[in-house]
C-alpha cells in the first residue's frame, strides 16, 4: 500500500469524486491541493508534487497529465485511490451501460439485510475514496464503477465483479464503441483465480463472452 503520509498530491477535478478524494488524502495524512479547470486560473507547476489523482473526466490528454508523466509523477484515478485505502475488506464493483445503480443497491441492501454493514459508494452518489476513509465501520464494500473511472484504475481487485449490460454510450470521449467495450471488460482484468465475475448474458452479445473467455 502507498503511503500517502506529508506527500503533496495535486487533485485534478472538482466534481464528487475530486472533493472526496481531497477528503481521503488529508484522513490518509497527505497534502492535497484541489485543481478544476473552470475555475479559469492558471495551471499549478507540476513539478512541485509527488503525485497527481484524477477525476474520472479527466483524460490522458490533459496537460497536466502529460506534464506529469513527463516528470515521472506517479498518477492515479480516484477509483485507483480509493481502492489502495479500502485496505483488506471485500470489493464487489459492478458496472455496465443500463441497470448498474440499481445492481449496486439492491446487492447493498441484501448485504445490509444480512448484517453485513456494506460501504455503498462509488458512481452512486458518495465518493468510494471519501467512503473508503469515512465508514471505517463496514465490513465489506459494494462500489458502482463507470467506464471513466475504469479506464483510470491501474490497481482495481473487486473479489467479485459485475458486468450487467454493454451498449453504445458515452462514444464521444471513448470515440469507438471497442474502446468503451475494453474500458467496461477492464473490471475483470486484474482478478485472480480465487475471484468472481457475473455477466448479464442475456444482455451481452457473442463476442464480448468469447473475449472474455480468451482472456481468463
Amino acid at each position: 500500500m502507498i503511503d500517502f503520509k506529508n506527500k503533496i498530491v495535486l487533485v485534478l477535478g472538482g466534481g464528487i469524486s475530486g472533493k472526496g478524494a481531497m477528503v481521503a488524502l488529508q484522513q490518509a495524512g497527505a497534502r492535497p491541493v484541489l485543481f478544476d479547470d473552470r475555475e479559469g486560473i492558471p495551471l499549478p507547476n507540476m513539478s512541485i508534487f509527488d503525485m497527481l489523482v484524477t477525476s474520472p473526466g479527466v483524460t490522458h490528454k490533459h496537460p497536466l497529465c502529460k506534464e506529469a508523466k513527463k516528470l515521472g509523477k506517479k498518477i492515479m484515478g480516484e477509483m485507483e485511490l480509493a481502492y489502495r485505502l479500502l485496505g483488506k475488506k471485500p470489493l464487489i464493483a459492478i458496472t455496465g451501460t443500463n441497470g448498474k445503480t440499481t445492481t449496486t443497491q439492491m446487492i447493498g441492501q441484501i448485504l445490509q439485510n444480512d448484517g453485513k454493514q456494506p460501504m455503498v459508494a462509488g458512481n452512486i452518489g458518495i465518493s468510494a475514496s471519501r467512503a473508503a476513509v469515512e465508514q471505517t465501520d463496514t465490513r465489506c464494500a459494494v462500489w458502482e464503477v463507470s467506464s471513466f473511472q475504469l479506464r483510470q484504475a491501474k490497481r482495481f481487485i473487486p473479489q467479485i465483479a459485475i458486468i450487467t449490460n454493454i451498449a453504445p454510450d458515452h462514444l464521444d470521449v471513448h470515440r469507438t464503441f471497442e474502446n468503451y467495450t475494453k474500458a467496461k471488460l477492464s473490471i475483470t482484468k486484474q482478478q485472480r483465480k480465487q475471484d468472481f465475475l457475473i455477466l448479464g448474458v442475456d444482455e451481452l452479445d457473442k463476442d464480448t463472452i468469447q473475449s472474455l473467455q480468451t482472456n481468463a
